[in-house]
């Protein structure tokens, strides 16, 4: 685990989460940015504090702060003295667990991703790029009702960006009668200035939450397959054609960072304004959870499309697929509500 230097928050939780130096995934590079640095991000910082750590109270929030300036701040909230959830502030990674039972899985990408312009060129902007940018956790009068994560003062390239994260308590509000194994948050996000210029017109070109996962083979992964109302696409003949193409790499001594190219999963409208990440639990990881999306509110209203990639690797703690919902312009603010729950049957 991680040497951390532990600070305690109670009820009000300021955050002054310094700029990181991050990988340099913004300049005219390919989707695969969008996700597979979340290992460096997000998988080193689950790490879970000891119960002892932990107060004793029905919500706590602990910072975690950065490393080597690679691994960034966090934000670790916890309930009756079990982590539920881990925020980064900067890059606006989020993941949350439904109880101990749950293995961390996939994050959601709170922070809008997209193609703006820089000196009349387009330039791939993804995480906030502005210093100071804070973190606040605020504690409702009535514990019962939740924690808010606030992200102010985020600057994803030209856009200033600012939103909530309400996460209720587990089991509670979920849908589909669910009680158990399963936990609720609620995202607004919110663009201070829309007006900015987009550096591609396309269906994918601003992307406003975006969920990066894992899916190397049949033993290893973190997610199965995505689900958009009826219509299913399983991640198998993406992974089969995802190892052919490494086979090929290593056949003749290529290099595989350099040389693999991302399979497209599926490219389609999304007319339902939802989707679900369905996990489960394989040799690599016990009931990696299933993650769903469900937009409430949209302005302006677009129709948004979804598209999944997958990016070769021979690393499971590399996130190697993604997938997203897309608009051809910027939207001014978005709700949605995110759950994270058992898969079932699992």
């Amino acid at each position: 685990m991680i040497k951390r230097l532990i600070v305690v928050f109670m009820l009000v939780v300021g955050l002054d989460c310094a700029a990181k130096a991050q990988p340099d995934c913004r300049s005219g590079v390919s989707l695969e940015c969008a996700y597979i640095k979340a290992a460096g991000l997000m998988r080193q910082t689950a790490d879970a504090f000891s119960r002892k750590e932990v107060p004793k109270a029905e919500w706590s929030v602990m910072r975690v702060p950065g490393k080597d300036k690679v691994i960034e701040d966090a934000v670790e909230v916890f309930y009756n003295q079990d982590q539920v959830a881990v925020l980064h502030p900067y890059s606006g990674y989020f993941r949350m667990v439904y109880g101990p039972s749950a293995g961390w899985g996939t994050s959601i990408v709170v922070l809008p991703i997209y193609w703006g312009m820089k000196r009349e060129k387009p330039e791939f902007y993804q995480g906030a790029n502005a210093p100071g940018l804070t973190g606040e956790a605020v504690l409702s009068k009535d514990p019962s009702q939740g924690i808010v994560l606030k992200i102010t003062q985020a600057k994803v390239g030209e856009l200033a960006v600012e939103g909530t994260i309400t996460i209720h308590p587990p089991g509670k509000d979920c849908s589909g009668g669910r009680k158990n194994n399963c936990i609720r948050a609620d995202v607004f996000m919110k663009v201070i200035n829309p007006d900015a210029r987009l550096g591609q017109v396309n269906a994918h070109a601003f992307k406003p939450v975006f969920l990066s996962s894992m899916h190397m083979d049949e033993n290893n992964w973190d997610s199965t397959k995505v689900t958009i109302g009826e219509n299913q696409w399983p991640f198998n003949v993406a992974a089969a054609q995802a190892d052919a193409q490494l086979k090929e790499i290593e056949t003749r001594g290529g290099k595989i960072a350099s040389e693999r190219k991302s399979v497209p999963i599926f490219d389609a409208p999304n007319p339902t304004n939802k989707m679900v990440l369905n996990g489960g639990t394989s040799k690599w990881k016990a009931n990696a959870p299933s993650v769903s999306i469900d937009f409430t509110e949209v302005i302006p209203p677009v129709q948004f499309f979804s598209r999944a990639d997958m990016t070769p690797t021979r690393d499971a703690n590399d996130d190697n697929m993604g997938v997203g919902f897309g608009t051809n312009q910027i939207l001014r603010q978005w709700k949605y509500v995110l759950e994270v729950y058992k898969e079932p049957g699992q």
